[in-house]
């Protein structure tokens, strides 16, 4: 609505008397001010909202297509707000408080989310994923939206993903699985790290332990699991990375021999941007952090240079930006490494995947040594590379001629029979 108020605005008045009439908004002033105008009542209920207008989606195709398998995804709230702390997290309930002035979680209700899908079902979205843990609505929310979507069929939606928050009871995942929302049910959760100091340091208050019994009972129930880890947390260090490239094998062990009969899945997420607004990013050094970019503009200058290594707004207690990009690349091979010795991915795959990694990291050396030169000159470095990825041979040649050596984690242990 804000948004919306200001186009209006904007069209009808001055930039200045624009900006200052529109709810929601902070802004510089000429003189250089911070100006902070008043803020919208906070809505209760997220029923009066449209979550289905595609059509406003840009770029339309590419945003609901999955880049997998080519069908066509959405995304619905179960509700706004947040209940936890996690330290990075621009939507938590710190963030949300402080920023957005919601002390609140405000729902969906199961009768609106229910008509969400007959209008997905119609535009032949195949995968529907519901953010937030539905747990926090309470029991009789849970209740409601059993009996809501009883006995519905769809003509396209195929599959529903669903977040746990923390560990879940088996008594909790019958009842998921007994909702029969869709023909496929997919449940994830986000322990972040394999250690459980820097889990509860980061607000996810469960053990690993925990974390493998909700992973069993989900196997034995037949449900598929989605296991997700962050790259780098403040108080992670080169111990706490090597067990968790280890807690990925035992997790993905638990998998049935053979590709397509997998039920437990693991990937991570690189970090790239502590979230401005969240606890980390208020109070750094607490959560192990160190800020590199703090304002919006050098947030923005960052964000137009050409490499990812290089968006980076953060170090941490143990790692610098430098070592920070090269774990993710240690990651990405250990991940795939992983998968393939316990026949999750084919050799050819397998192969196709280091080649990339080894790219990335011929890349990020010669980033680095240009990454005190002039944004020109990145730029066509950044150029350079691009054309040389498109042909193979070059490509080879490309990598052979660097030092890929270079890991800040080393993992021979993990490959041990």
């Amino acid at each position: 609505r804000p948004l919306y108020e200001l186009a209006i605005n904007t069209k009808k008045i001055g930039k200045f008397e624009a900006f200052s009439k529109t709810p929601n908004l902070t802004f510089k002033a000429r003189d250089g001010k911070i100006i902070s105008t008043k803020t919208c009542r906070v809505v209760n209920s997220l029923d009066q909202l449209n979550f289905t207008r595609l059509d406003l989606v840009e770029p339309h195709t590419r945003t609901i297509t999955s880049p997998l398998t080519g069908a066509k995804l959405w995304n619905l709230p179960f509700y706004r707000g947040c209940m936890l702390n996690c330290a990075t997290c621009g939507g938590s309930r710190y963030a949300y408080s402080k920023l957005m002035k919601r002390n609140r979680i405000a729902y969906r209700s199961p009768e609106r989310l229910l008509e969400d899908f007959m209008i997905l079902d119609e535009m032949g979205i195949k995968s529907i994923f519901l953010f937030q843990d539905p747990r926090f609505c309470g029991r009789a929310y849970l209740d409601k939206l059993s009996n809501v979507f009883k006995g519905v069929r769809w003509s396209n939606i195929r599959n529903v993903g669903i977040e746990l928050f923390f560990p879940a009871s088996r008594d909790y995942l019958e009842r998921i699985k007994s909702y029969k929302i869709a023909e496929n049910i997919g449940l994830s959760i986000s322990p972040e790290s394999a250690s459980d100091d820097v889990r509860c340091a980061h607000g996810r208050m469960y053990t690993t332990g925990e974390l493998l019994k909700t992973v069993h009972k989900a196997i034995e129930l037949n449900l598929p699991i989605g296991v997700f880890f962050m790259l780098t947390l403040g108080l992670e260090n080169k111990d706490s990375l090597r067990r968790m490239f280890l807690l990925w094998k035992k997790l993905l062990s638990l998998n049935k021999s053979g590709i397509g009969s997998r039920n437990v899945s693991v990937d991570f997420g690189p970090m790239l941007l502590l979230d401005p607004g969240s606890l980390a990013f208020d109070n750094p050094e607490k959560y192990g952090y160190r800020l590199i970019f703090k304002d919006f503009v050098s947030h923005y200058n960052a964000m137009n240079l050409p490499h990812w290594s290089l968006w980076f707004n953060y170090e941490t207690k143990n790692f610098g930006r430098s070592k920070l990009s090269r774990i993710v690349l240690d990651s990405w091979e250990a991940l795939v490494k992983t998968k393939w010795r316990l026949g999750l991915m084919t050799e050819k795959e397998m192969e196709l995947e280091i080649f990339i990694v080894n790219f990335e990291r011929a890349a990020l050396q010669d980033i680095e040594e240009k990454s005190s030169k002039s944004i020109e000159e990145l730029e066509e470095l950044a150029a350079e590379v691009i054309e040389i990825s498109k042909d193979r041979v070059l490509s080879w040649n490309y990598i052979l001629t660097h030092n890929l050596n270079d890991k800040v984690i080393v993992f021979p242990e993990l490959f041990e029979e």
